[in-house]
């Protein structure tokens, strides 16, 4: 990408798919938190629309005897298309630039949930999703759109 120009792909939205929170039991004094990521990603045919799905377990790596009796699992996805006069790949973007920029959506939806809850409010430090993934400590899928999902 060169510096001066913008990638020329566009933010179309995000959505909240969907949001599982129960407490179900005692909460212990101290909660730990090891947030799990899954990402997956459908580029159409043409390359041109992007779909970014962030799956997150906000207690998916405590160990089970560490995890507290909490759920909060959530959805979001992330839609991109791109310009004409794009200097970025879909594929770059796809792994670098889009779950980065999906995690201020995800920090909002943990800290408004926890916040209106039984529990202190949890606030997620910076995150580096990229190296999460290149760790093997968050997952990253590749799915194609099929012709017939394009525009959804």
């Amino acid at each position: 990408m060169d510096d001066p120009v913008q990638p020329g792909i566009k933010f179309i939205g995000v959505d909240l798919i969907y949001l599982q929170f129960a407490i179900r039991g005692q909460l212990p004094k101290e909660i730990p938190t090891g947030i799990g990521f899954s990402v997956r990603r459908r580029l159409s045919e043409d390359e041109k629309d992007l779909d970014i799905l962030l799956e997150t377990d906000v207690f998916g790596d405590v160990k089970d005897e560490d995890r507290p009796p909490i759920d909060l699992k959530f959805a979001l996805r992330g839609r991109y298309t791109a310009d004409e006069n794009t200097n970025m790949s879909m594929e770059e973007f796809a792994k670098h630039n889009a779950p980065a920029h999906l995690i201020p959506y995800a920090r909002e939806v943990i800290a408004n949930t926890t916040s209106r809850s039984l529990l202190p409010t949890l606030n997620l430090g910076p995150i580096n999703v990229i190296d999460m993934i290149e760790n093997g400590t968050a997952e990253f899928i590749i799915e194609k759109k099929p012709k017939e999902q394009e525009g959804v």
